[in-house]
C-alpha cells in the first residue's frame, strides 16, 4: 500500500469560526504520496506514481 499524507486544509487566517467549521467540512480532503508506489497490472504493465504525487481521492494519475 502506498504511504500517503494528508494535505492540510487551510483555516489559519479565515477569521470567523463559522467560517473556519465550513471550510473544514466542505473543502475536498488532497493527499500526497510520500513514497514511490509501483502497482503491477494483470496484463504485465507496471504503473509507477512517484513521490510527492497530490490527489483528492478520485485523480487517475497520467503520465
Amino acid at each position: 500500500m502506498p504511504v500517503l499524507q494528508p494535505i492540510p486544509i487551510r483555516t489559519k487566517k479565515v477569521p470567523s469560526l463559522i467560517c473556519r467549521i465550513y471550510i473544514w467540512i466542505f473543502s475536498i480532503r488532497k493527499w500526497r504520496v510520500k513514497e514511490e508506489w509501483s502497482y503491477k497490472l494483470p496484463d504485465g504493465k507496471t504503473i509507477v506514481i512517484p513521490a510527492g504525487f497530490e490527489f483528492d481521492g478520485a485523480s487517475i494519475p497520467r503520465p
